[in-house]
């Protein structure tokens, strides 16, 4: 099964661990999941506390103001 746009931790879910993935990464530069890549969920092409909060808003249901053509996450 393919990992969704936001599953940092590879768990099948994007949730806030998610986000707290993302975060870590930045804090210690080294990835804690193996699946980072997929943190990118703005379509900016950088890795950020922006991607974090776009994933913790997802998580909330709240909506993610990505920009128009940006698939998002899941």
């Amino acid at each position: 099964m393919p990992i969704a746009c936001g599953d940092v931790d590879c768990s099948g879910t994007v949730d806030g661990r998610d986000a707290l993935g993302v975060i870590l990464f930045l804090v210690f530069a080294e990835p804690v999941a193996g699946c980072i890549s997929k943190g990118y969920v703005n379509c900016d092409g950088v890795l950020n506390e922006i991607d974090a909060l776009v994933i913790l808003r997802y998580a909330g249901g709240l909506p993610l103001g990505l920009p128009p053509g940006c698939s998002g996450i899941g």
